[in-house]
């Protein structure tokens, strides 16, 4: 969640209690502690990631939508629509992309790769869900609920 510096909802268990429930994560301090909401009060608490780990269950809800109109995954089959929209947004990202056709070549995959590397993620180049994620994240929109903002800062 870190690397998505997203809010997230994960599942969450306490020893010997059969109730699964969930807790929110929608912070991240500047001493790496999540700053996380259980069930529906308004209290928050701090904790040490490590310490929370032994009672997750594997389940976890990234609230994000996909604003970009492109098919469930980018690839070189994908719709005219989406290769054009993801090329118009890899150039306002500043990546030097030569032709706006709508073809999925290798400048597009390499941008991808790019991303993908920067963030962790799978370098193959196509633009499934966690890649929209993470390009998403690199339009450091102002109007987006981060875990954390300045992260951005010291990524530059």
């Amino acid at each position: 969640i870190e690397k998505l510096n997203l809010p997230v909802i994960f599942g969450f268990e306490l020893p010997n209690d059969p109730v699964r429930g969930f807790i929110g994560v929608d912070g991240i301090t500047p001493g790496n502690e999540y700053i996380i909401f259980p069930g529906t009060g308004e209290k928050k608490y701090k904790i040490d990631p490590e310490e929370l780990l032994p009672y997750l269950t594997g389940d976890m809800y990234i609230a994000w939508k996909d604003n970009f109109g492109y098919d469930r995954v980018v690839t070189g089959s994908s719709s005219k629509d989406s290769i054009i929209s993801l090329k118009l947004f890899l150039t306002e990202l500043g990546f030097p992309l030569v032709d706006m056709t709508p073809v999925y070549d290798g400048p597009v995959k390499q941008a991808i790769k790019q991303i993908q590397k920067k963030y962790g993620l799978v370098e193959d180049g196509l633009v499934g869900p966690l890649t929209k994620i993470v390009l998403f994240n690199e339009k450091k929109q102002d109007a987006v609920p981060y875990l954390n903002k300045t992260r951005f800062e010291l990524d530059q």
